[in-house]
């Protein structure tokens, strides 16, 4: 699949959780802080965990590194260690196999 239609697909994905999550009327804060997320890498694919965590400030370094971590073990981001500590975050190619967490 191109990148093209998969950044589209992705942005659909975000805006019918948004969607769901206003007509359900409750927003979980994992679903908001994920839609953030997934919006952040659409925009600017490749961000480092440091980016993603300046770019949330209402949220704590906890609660970002969760999400993170459960949407990579979901399969909807990938992480990348660059160097001790500095990991790369991009969203997960469809068709991508988990091999980290398996």
């Amino acid at each position: 699949m191109a990148l093209d239609s998969f950044v589209k697909r992705k942005s659909e994905v975000v805006w019918s959780m948004n969607e769901r999550s206003r007509h359900m009327g409750t927003v979980l804060p994992h679903q908001d802080l994920s839609c953030r997320i997934l919006s952040m890498l659409v925009d600017q694919p490749g961000l480092l965990m440091e980016q993603i965590l300046e770019r949330c400030p209402d949220s704590t370094w906890n609660q970002v590194f969760c999400e993170v971590d459960r949407m990579s073990r979901t399969g909807e981001i990938c992480l990348t260690a660059r160097a001790p500590g500095v990991y790369r975050v991009d969203i997960q190619e469809v068709g991508s196999t988990l091999s980290a967490h398996t």
